[in-house]
C-alpha cells in the first residue's frame, strides 16, 4: 500500500527483479474531512501591513541591540526613527515631536503610566518576561486611544505549555529571575528583578557619597483555555523605585537631601472568546495605579525657593480603572467589522508645600470617561485595503461628545512597492509634566487631570510611508508627517503656588512635521538598521515669549541612528548601536544682573537676576554616542550559558544633559562617561 496525505491510498503488486528504472505510482489528491479548529492568537499584533508607521520588535531583536547593565525596551526603540529620549537618563520616549505623555503604554492592553526604573537610565520592562512590542508613531486606526499621538504596545509572553523552565541573570545593576511552566489547561510565567546599590552601600558602611537606592519589580501572567473557544488571561505586574540620600555638613547638618520613591501597580483579566468561525470578541478589566514622592531641599532642585534647607514635597497619585469590550466580525473575504465600548475612570491627586510661603496644596480630581468606536476593513481586491471609522468620547466633566473620525489605507502598487496613509483627530484625558526645575532629577512623572479650565489635548494628523523592498534582504522606508495639537500644555515656572488646574498650566497649540527613513537589511546572520529623522515640532502660547512661536524642549533637526548584529558560525554575537544628534534647543542665560537683599529671610541667590534669551533659542552641543556589546553562548550542565558585555558610550563622550547658571567652569550638566557592564544569564 502506498499512501501520502491529502491522498487516496493505493494498492498494488511489486515484483522485486532486477531493475534500474525507479518504480512510478500515481495517486488521485484525496481532501481530507477534520473537526472545526479555532485558532486564538494575535495576529493583527503582528501585521505591519495594517497600520502606517508601524514597526514590531520581537523579544530576539530586543535582546540584540547593546544596551547599558540589562536589554531594555525603551532604549531599543530610541534606535528607530522618529523615536527620541530627552536624554540617556529618561526611559521616557518623545515619539515625532510629541512629550512623553502622548505616547499611551499598554502592557497586554493596561495602561502603563510610569515606566522608568534608576531615574530613567532604562525601564521596568523584563526582555525575558515580554513577547514583543509594537510602536505605532501616528496614523492609527479608530479602535485605539485614548492618545493625541502615539501607541506602545507591549505583549507579555504566555509561559510553557510543556515543561517547567527559567532563566537566570546576574549583572552589573540588578538581578532577575524568570519561571514558566504549565498549569491546567494553560501556563504561567512569573518574572522578578531587584537592584542591589542599596546592599553595595551598606556594605560600605553607608559613605554619605553614595545614596542607597534600590528597585525591583515583579511581572506575571497565567493562561488557561477554558475550551475550545473560549480563553482567559491574568497580568500583573508591580515595581518600585526608592532613593534616600543625605549630605551632610560635619555628620551633623544636612546641606543636601533626597527622598523619593514611585510605584506602579497594573492588574488585567481578559476574555476572548471566538463565536464561530467569523466572530471573535473580548473583554478587559483593569486597574492601573501609578504612586510618585518626592523630599528634597531646594538646592538639590535648583528651583528659587525660601530657607535653602528647607525640605519640599511633591506627592502624585493616578488611578485609572478600565472596562473595555471589543468584537470582530468577518462579514465576507472582502470585509471586515470591528467595533467596541469602553469607561474609564481616573482619579488624579496633586499635593506639595513648596509653595512660598509653605501652605500645602492639594488638588484632587475625579471623572470619567466613555468611548466607542465602530471601524470596517474593506480588502476589495488583494493588493489594496481601505479602514474608515470613528472613535466617540463623552467626558463626564462637561457631558461634551468628541467625535473623532479616521481612515486608513494601503495598497501594494507592485510586489515591491506599498504605499500606507493613515489619517484622522486623536484625544487624550490626562496631562503629564515635569517641572523645569527637575532638570537633575528625572524619576518621578507627574500626571494631572483635564476639566473644565484645562481642555483635553486634541491633535489632528497625517502619516504615509512608502515601502520599497528591491531583493528579500533589504527594506527601504521613507515616511512623512505632520501633527498639528491644540490645548497642549506646559507647566508654570511658580507651579508650586497653583491653587486649582488652570493656575498650573499655560496652554496653546503645537505643529510637529518631519521625514524619516530606514533601511532594514538581513544578510547570512547579519541584521542592520538604518535610520534618519530631519523633524520640526513647534509650540505656540498667548502668555509665553510674548505669543512668538518657539522650539519645543525635545526639538531636534537631524538624527541619524545605526543598529547592527551579527551571529557567527562559532556561536558569538556582537551586536552596536550609534546615534547622532542635533542639541536639544533650550533657554539661555544671556547675563545677570545682581539687586540688595531686602529680607535676610530670602534666599542670596534671589537676590541674582538672570537676563534670559527667548525660550528655547539656544541649542546643546550635538549628541552621539557608540554602544557595543558582545555574547557567546556556551552549554553548562546540559543546558544554555550565555556570557555577555555591553559596552555604552565607548569612546566616553561627556553628553550635555542642560545648561548651568553660568557661575561653573563647564557651562553644561554633563552626562554618563564610558559604563561596562558584565551580565551572565542562565536557562534552566
Amino acid at each position: 500500500r502506498v499512501t501520502y496525505v491529502g491522498y487516496t491510498p493505493r494498492d498494488t503488486t511489486i515484483h522485486m527483479a532486477k531493475r534500474e528504472a525507479p518504480i512510478v505510482v500515481y495517486l488521485h489528491p484525496s481532501a481530507i474531512r477534520m473537526q472545526p479548529v479555532d485558532i486564538h492568537g494575535n495576529s493583527e499584533f503582528f501585521d505591519r501591513s495594517l497600520y502606517p508607521s508601524a514597526l514590531v520588535l520581537t523579544n530576539e531583536q530586543l535582546k540584540a541591540i547593546p544596551s547599558p547593565g540589562t536589554k531594555d525596551l525603551m532604549r531599543s526603540l530610541e534606535r528607530l526613527p522618529g523615536i527620541s529620549t530627552q536624554s540617556e537618563l529618561s526611559s521616557s520616549i518623545n515619539v515625532r515631536g510629541g512629550s512623553p505623555d502622548q505616547t499611551l503604554i499598554t502592557l497586554d492592553g493596561i495602561v502603563v503610566y510610569n515606566p522608568s526604573h534608576v531615574f530613567g537610565f532604562f525601564s521596568m520592562f523584563q526582555t525575558d518576561a515580554i513577547q514583543a512590542a509594537k510602536i505605532m508613531k501616528g496614523g492609527f486606526s479608530s479602535n485605539y486611544g485614548p492618545s493625541a499621538g502615539s501607541i506602545l504596545e507591549v505583549l507579555s509572553k504566555d509561559g510553557n505549555n510543556n515543561s517547567l523552565g527559567g532563566t537566570a541573570s546576574i549583572g552589573f545593576i540588578n538581578t532577575s529571575l524568570t519561571l514558566n511552566g504549565p498549569v491546567g489547561n494553560g501556563a504561567w510565567i512569573l518574572s522578578a528583578r531587584r537592584s542591589y546599590l542599596d546592599l553595595v552601600a551598606l556594605l560600605l558602611g553607608n559613605p554619605s557619597s553614595i545614596p542607597s537606592y534600590y528597585f525591583y519589580d515583579t511581572h506575571g501572567r497565567l493562561t488557561q483555555q477554558l475550551d475550545q473557544r473560549t480563553k482567559i488571561s491574568l497580568t500583573g505586574l508591580a515595581n518600585k523605585d526608592h532613593l534616600s540620600y543625605e549630605n551632610r555638613q560635619g555628620n551633623q547638618t544636612v546641606d543636601e537631601a533626597v527622598y523619593s520613591r514611585w510605584t506602579n501597580i497594573l492588574m488585567g483579566c481578559e476574555v476572548s472568546r471566538s463565536f464561530g468561525s467569523s466572530v471573535f470578541g473580548r473583554v478587559l478589566a483593569s486597574v492601573s495605579e501609578y504612586d510618585g514622592n518626592l523630599e528634597a531641599t531646594q538646592n538639590v532642585l535648583l528651583a528659587s525657593l525660601p530657607r535653602d534647607s528647607r525640605l519640599v514635597r511633591f506627592d502624585n497619585q493616578l488611578r485609572d480603572i478600565s472596562l473595555k469590550a471589543e468584537v470582530d466580525v468577518v462579514a465576507s473575504s472582502m470585509a471586515t467589522v470591528k467595533a467596541g465600548a469602553s469607561i474609564k475612570r481616573y482619579r488624579v491627586g496633586y499635593h506639595t508645600d513648596a509653595a512660598f510661603d509653605g501652605r500645602p496644596v492639594s488638588i484632587v480630581r475625579a471623572y470619567s470617561v466613555t468611548s466607542g468606536f465602530a471601524q470596517i476593513e474593506f480588502r476589495p481586491f488583494p493588493t489594496f485595503s481601505l479602514t474608515p471609522g470613528v472613535r466617540m468620547s463623552v467626558f463626564s466633566l462637561s457631558d461634551e461628545l468628541r467625535i473623532e473620525p479616521r481612515v486608513v489605507a494601503g495598497w501594494h502598487l507592485r510586489p515591491d512597492l506599498t504605499i500606507k496613509i493613515g489619517v484622522g483627530l486623536y484625544s487624550q484625558w490626562l496631562n503629564g509634566d515635569r517641572p523645569a526645575s527637575f532638570l537633575t532629577f528625572s524619576g518621578i512623572d507627574f500626571w494631572f487631570p483635564v476639566d473644565e479650565s484645562v481642555p483635553f489635548p486634541v491633535s489632528r494628523q497625517l502619516s504615509g510611508d512608502l515601502i520599497y523592498t528591491p531583493s528579500p534582504n533589504l527594506t527601504l522606508t521613507l515616511s512623512g508627517y505632520r501633527n498639528d495639537s491644540r490645548n497642549l500644555v506646559e507647566l508654570r515656572a511658580n507651579v508650586e503656588e497653583a491653587r486649582n488646574v488652570s493656575e498650573m498650566f499655560h496652554v496653546g497649540t503645537g505643529v510637529n512635521f518631519g521625514f524619516e527613513f530606514l533601511a532594514d537589511f538581513n544578510y547570512l546572520g547579519f541584521h542592520g538598521l538604518l535610520g534618519y529623522t530631519l523633524a520640526k515640532a513647534s509650540r505656540d502660547f498667548a502668555d509665553i515669549d510674548q505669543g512668538r512661536t518657539f522650539p519645543a524642549r525635545h526639538d531636534r533637526r537631524h538624527t541619524i541612528d545605526l543598529v547592527g548584529s551579527y551571529e557567527t558560525e562559532s556561536g558569538w554575537q556582537l551586536s552596536l548601536g550609534w546615534n547622532y544628534a542635533s542639541g536639544q534647543a533650550y533657554t539661555s542665560i544671556l547675563g545677570y544682573y545682581e539687586l540688595g537683599r531686602l529680607d535676610p529671610s530670602i534666599l542670596t541667590s534671589n537676590s541674582i537676576h538672570y537676563v534670559i534669551s527667548r525660550r528655547n533659542a539656544a541649542n546643546l552641543p550635538v549628541y552621539h554616542r557608540l554602544d557595543v556589546g558582545i555574547s557567546k553562548d556556551f552549554s553548562f550542565l546540559g543546558r544554555r550559558l550565555r556570557w555577555r558585555l555591553d559596552v555604552f558610550n565607548v569612546y566616553s563622550r561627556r553628553n550635555a544633559l542642560g545648561a548651568t547658571n553660568g557661575f561653573s567652569d563647564d557651562p553644561y550638566f554633563r552626562l554618563l562617561p564610558i559604563v561596562p557592564t558584565v551580565t551572565v544569564e542562565y536557562d534552566f
